[in-house]
């Protein structure tokens, strides 16, 4: 089985993804406009729509130009786990419990609400799941993240960002990740300490001098995508995205949340745009509102009670009410 994907497991999540296209394909909204859309045209599913991975590039991309304009290093990451860790899939502790040093693992594997009480489930011979381990990966990075060397770039103004794609081993979907860093070349040594302290797993890469940053995540992102064009099936790789619930791609919020540009991207596609020329003046994630502002053009957008407006000089030029939409 590859990626510890069974062929029952293809067939189901197969079909659960026609049942899923079927469904939006048969739903229709009819805009402010009188236009008529389908749910599947309007879909931003990474396995349903065409413009999620479209997005996805644009976002990479803009990534790649921000870190040219700030003048930022980009290092590449590969973060994996000390082998014992496949073991705890099939509920077996032997080996972890026999190492020497088995105190000092504790600092990295989470005992919480956020991450999971894992440490817990090894006390008491819990098995292990793949999203477990999964888990364990995301406590290391979330540690590194918050070192007292990021802490410090933010406090001297220095910006930072990061893409990271998630992969799994091909002979047992045991979890790993890459991710691409970007930050000031002053902190490129210190950085580099904080990695091999906070990652304890011996195969492991920290890489600097890249000639290709954004191919190195890419040939780690784009082959977890179908090809919707062409009506291609899920693969073993694919379900495994589906089946442990785990994201293939994520970025650091040095640019435009993505719930923002969703509501904005029908006006300009482009991210970088978004992410350079305007700032975001106010954003509230409970109400999903927000104000972004141009100072060189005095160009403000704003979306409020699920209504978006856009003025220049202080004057309203357009306006568009989503409350209009309505299921036909």
């Amino acid at each position: 089985m590859l990626y510890g994907i069974s062929e029952s497991d293809i067939i189901f999540y197969n079909k659960k993804l026609e049942q899923q296209r079927s469904f939006l394909n048969n739903k229709h909204i009819v805009n402010s406009n009188g236009e008529v859309k389908t749910f599947l045209d309007i879909s931003m599913s990474a396995n349903l729509s065409e413009r999620y991975y479209n997005t996805l590039i644009n976002k990479i991309n803009t990534f790649k130009l921000i870190s040219s304009n700030f003048r930022l290093v980009p290092i590449f990451l590969t973060v994996t786990l000390d082998g014992f860790f496949r073991d705890f899939l099939c509920s077996n502790f032997k080996r972890y419990n026999n190492l020497k040093n088995r105190n000092f693992y504790d600092r990295y594997i989470p005992n919480n609400e956020r991450f999971g009480f894992l440490r817990d489930k090894i006390n008491n011979n819990e098995v292990f799941t793949i999203k477990d381990l999964y888990n364990i990966l995301n406590f290391q990075l979330w540690r590194f993240i918050y070192t007292n060397v990021f802490r410090k770039m933010r406090k001297l103004g220095y910006k930072r960002a990061y893409i990271r794609a998630t992969e799994p081993h091909r002979s047992d979907g045991v979890p790993h990740i890459h991710m691409l860093l970007w930050i000031h070349n002053d902190f490129v040594d210190e950085v580099k300490n904080k990695f091999y302290e906070y990652f304890p797993a011996k195969q492991k890469k920290f890489e600097v001098a890249l000639k290709n940053p954004v191919g190195y995540i890419l040939k780690y992102t784009t082959k977890s995508f179908l090809n919707i064009k062409k009506n291609q099936k899920l693969d073993a790789l694919q379900v495994w995205y589906l089946k442990y619930k785990i994201r293939r791609f994520t970025t650091s919020f040095s640019v435009l949340p993505f719930w923002i540009y969703k509501k904005i991207f029908f006006l300009n596609s482009d991210w970088f745009d978004y992410t350079v020329f305007y700032d975001v003046k106010e954003k509230n994630f409970k109400k999903g509102e927000f104000v972004l502002y141009n100072s060189d053009l005095n160009h403000t957008i704003v979306f409020k009670n699920n209504v978006l407006k856009i003025y220049h000089n202080n004057k309203l030029f357009f306006s568009k009410d989503f409350n209009n939409y309505y299921i036909v």
